[in-house]
């Protein structure tokens, strides 16, 4: 647990798990290329390290798609 104030500790199994969840929700790598970076035995493992990633991509995919509407109607208003 951790108090509003304080110093939180993270360890690097948590750092581990927040980078697999970023390479993969950025799409900046593969799962396979993962699993081979974290020298996972199974894909199972390093599924289970980028755990609702694929949540965020959708998520951020949405978003950039919004931005891109916008974008376009702010175009189309100006010619």
């Amino acid at each position: 647990s951790f108090e509003v104030g304080k110093n939180y500790e993270f360890t690097g199994h948590q750092l581990r798990r927040s980078f697999a969840y970023y390479l993969i929700g950025y799409e900046l790598c593969s799962f396979p290329q993962l699993k081979q970076q974290f020298s996972h035995v199974s894909m199972a493992m390093t599924r289970h390290y980028a755990k609702n990633a694929s949540k965020f991509q959708k998520l951020r995919k949405k978003k950039q798609n919004l931005a891109n509407a916008i974008d376009e109607e702010r175009i189309d208003q100006k010619a």
